[in-house]
């Protein structure tokens, strides 16, 4: 009897927006585990976008936009949101490294 074929997990990658109230700003990334990612780089000073902020002061609003196949296609949505999003108060947006 043959092996059935396993089907390869996607692994996708995910698109998020991180809204600073305290700071009045808001950032744009992508991760395959925007969790993970939030809470082991942004929080730390990690991201040089994000080092001024304070993840135990700040007030914080995490919300994850879409996923995506590929790296690419996730930070080319990101970077095209980071041009054409505006907060309804005003609120800067930070450019991300990113690729």
């Amino acid at each position: 009897m043959a092996k059935k074929k396993r089907k390869k997990k996607t692994e996708w990658w995910y698109v998020y927006r991180a809204t600073n109230f305290t700071k009045k700003a808001v950032y744009f990334g992508a991760s395959k585990d925007p969790q993970r990612r939030r809470d082991g780089s942004h929080c730390v000073g990690g991201t040089i976008a994000l080092k001024n902020w304070n993840c135990d002061k700040d007030r914080l609003r995490w919300l994850q936009l879409s996923r995506h196949y590929t790296q690419n296609k996730a930070s080319e949505v990101a970077h095209k949101l980071e041009r054409t999003y505006k907060h309804s108060k005003g609120f800067r947006i930070i450019q991300t490294a990113g690729i």
